[in-house]
């Protein structure tokens, strides 16, 4: 019995240690971010990616409906690029507006997967009503508060100072709560965190890198945004978005 329990534990660490062995693909920016990026409807949409790192030959780019109704959801669009590296423009034409993730996975020369999924960018596609295509009669008085600094005047690099907040975009009934982890790159550990709500709703910082947003205890569709920025500095603030609903998602 014993033989056999040194046998499974082997196994399962062997199956950790090739999972941890698998690099992750780096992600492929939407105009330039790797987080959260707002498209005009129609409008251009350029790809940046780079896998040369993992040795890769080419990637492959899916784009999802956000957020899932199934973990085995298909993809809406779907590309193939060749090349190890590139700055393709693509089309998100012939969807309707919304909210979409955004994923990469490199490939060998043989077109195999060959890394981990990247982290997902978020994309509002159709500006800053895009959470309206996510809920059947949606009614928002107001428009949503815009996504200043996202998009295309966001050039992201590894180099420079940066807060990334985690999950970058949520949907939530109303009373419900979600917990924003704010990550630091290029900064200092001890970095200072301001957090700032801009929309309905409450926001309690929990601890220096943690904070927790609760929804409106209100039947109305609210968009919120959530910025986490480093005072006094140049570097990117974090940014969440926050759709608080009591109205069916859309299939």
């Amino acid at each position: 019995m014993s033989a056999r329990i040194l046998l499974c534990a082997g196994l399962l660490l062997c199956l950790g240690l090739q999972a941890q062995a698998t690099p992750r693909t780096p992600s492929a920016l939407v105009n330039g971010s790797d987080h959260l990026a707002q498209v005009a409807r129609k409008g251009p949409v350029r790809l940046s990616y780079d896998v040369r790192a993992l040795g890769a030959s080419g990637v492959r780019v899916l784009v999802h409906r956000w957020p899932l109704q199934k973990a085995d959801d298909p993809p809406v669009l779907e590309w193939c690029f060749q090349q190890p590296v590139g700055n393709p423009l693509v089309r998100f034409h012939s969807l309707p507006i919304g909210v979409y993730r955004v994923r990469a996975i490199a490939l060998d020369a043989q077109g195999h997967e060959m890394g981990r999924p990247s982290y997902p960018v978020y994309v509002e596609y159709g500006g800053p009503r895009a959470w309206d295509g996510m809920v059947r009669d949606l009614d928002l008085r107001a428009e949503p508060p815009p996504l200043a600094g996202v998009g295309v005047s966001y050039v992201a690099s590894e180099d420079l100072p940066r807060v990334e907040l985690s999950p970058a975009t949520s949907v939530l009934k109303p009373g419900q709560e979600v917990v924003l982890r704010a990550r630091v790159y290029n900064l200092p550990p001890e970095t200072r965190l301001s957090w700032h709500l801009d929309g309905p709703g409450d926001l309690k910082v929990l601890e220096e890198g943690q904070a927790s947003y609760t929804a409106p205890d209100s039947s109305k569709n609210q968009i919120t945004r959530i910025r986490c920025e480093v005072p006094g500095t140049a570097a990117q603030p974090g940014r969440a978005t926050v759709l608080t609903t009591s109205a069916p998602l859309e299939p």
